[in-house]
């Protein structure tokens, strides 16, 4: 015996199927449409709509003989998902090129500077300090727009908490060390800020021309380091340290050395941490740059309280150091651990 819809039956499905159609075309279905109705752009009731989108089979809907069977022998028919689109910048593939082409830039850019920029500004003239200064605030710059490259074209992203508290006379800025352009972010963003550098830097000939000029500190040999690092701070300058002395490895204790703490007791006015976060991990020292992560690595970098090394000044410097130097890995895991 055949089954024929009723009228207001046959107006609730078409109801349906308009709602279906409405929301596949704004989310995520597919419209599943019945050649005995036409929909004309009806918005349904909404609860018509939601037991429809959400797969449930309204007793009604059996009565239609295009769909009554499909749906008794299908009840769990699933509808296809139409995902987002991405922005083109956020693609994998996108982003590894774009990745690349922002250090290729930087190493040309490092040689420009090493071979053109730098010896042009040692002609002007001015005594040491100044050119050191103008030296700086070119590498500053520099930094400042590889940075800004690689965020406009979506290779990173990137916040600064509290950069505006850094780079007073006399501060040691201590941080963490988890990616290859932790110094890049520091730099970029503090004024007239020196640094302790790798040793190698001094074995590039198109660097050191530049670490030297800007009167950069090479890590090695450590007593030397921390001699020339304390009279910098003395003498009124901004210091920037890594205390694990590499990078680190995700998701590791981090392990420092005691020649920030050394450095910071024999000269430093006030030291302040701070904390970098890199999610998910990219450009450490386990992973080569052209391993990105999906989704987008986001640098966060969080300026802490201001530490004063005064109370540490007690006892011979050795003690002093190592309990300053715990005071700093309790700080940095205190930090790890709210995270």
């Amino acid at each position: 015996m055949a089954i024929a819809a009723q009228p207001a039956e046959c107006e609730r499905l078409r109801l349906g199927l308009a709602g279906a159609l409405l929301a596949a075309s704004s989310s995520r279905l597919a419209a599943v449409s019945c050649p005995r109705f036409a929909a004309r752009g009806t918005r349904p009731p909404a609860a018509v709509a939601e037991s429809h989108i959400c797969g449930e089979n309204p007793a009604f809907l059996l009565d239609c003989p295009c769909l009554g069977t499909m749906l008794k022998f299908r009840p769990m028919m699933s509808l296809p998902v139409r995902t987002a689109a991405r922005p083109f910048r956020d693609l994998y593939y996108v982003r590894l090129a774009t990745t690349g082409l922002s250090f290729l830039l930087f190493g040309i850019g490092g040689v420009l500077l090493g071979i053109v920029a730098v010896p042009l500004l040692l002609l002007v003239p001015g005594g040491r300090p100044a050119r050191r200064m103008r030296v700086r605030r070119m590498i500053r710059v520099a930094f400042r727009l590889f940075i800004g490259f690689m965020h406009h074209t979506g290779a990173i992203s990137y916040s600064f908490s509290g950069a505006e508290r850094l780079g007073r006379p006399g501060q040691l800025i201590v941080a963490n060390h988890p990616s290859l352009i932790d110094i890049v972010l520091l730099i970029g963003f503090i004024r007239h800020a020196g640094c302790v550098v790798k040793r190698e830097a001094w074995r590039n000939p198109a660097m050191v021309i530049v670490v030297s000029a800007a009167g950069y500190v090479p890590n090695a040999p450590t007593d030397v380091m921390i001699e020339r690092a304390s009279e910098l701070l003395t003498s009124g300058e901004c210091l920037i340290m890594f205390p694990e002395g590499t990078r680190t490895v995700p998701h590791r204790p981090a392990h420092f050395h005691r020649g920030a703490a050394s450095v910071a007791l024999r000269g430093a006015s006030i030291v302040t941490p701070v904390f970098i976060d890199v999610e998910p991990p990219s450009l450490s020292k386990s992973m080569p740059w052209y391993r990105l992560p999906v989704p987008r690595a986001h640098f966060a970098l969080r300026v802490g309280g201001d530490i004063d090394p005064a109370p540490f000044r007690t006892g011979s410097l050795p003690i002093a150091s190592r309990t300053f130097n715990e005071h700093l890995v309790a700080t940095y895991a205190v930090e790890a651990g709210g995270n």
